[in-house]
């Protein structure tokens, strides 16, 4: 599941926050887009990836940890 969240991640990055116009020319769903504005190259997850890879490691760790 974290693979497709940070596909879709990757993918949405590129469209946020962006003028009409160029979210009809991009958003294709066929290739990954760089954001107008924002330096951060197509196709690369953002922090919102990260985070969720945090928060399930910790909720793996907190379970490695609990006693039955």
């Amino acid at each position: 599941m974290l693979v497709e969240l940070a596909i879709a991640d990757a993918y949405g990055a590129g469209l946020e926050y962006v003028k009409d116009s160029f979210l009809k020319e991009n958003h294709t769903m066929d290739k990954y887009t760089k954001h107008p504005t924002h330096n951060h190259p197509a196709g690369k997850y953002t922090d919102d990836t990260q985070m969720s890879i945090a928060v399930a490691e910790a909720i793996i760790s907190c379970n490695e940890k609990m006693p039955e």
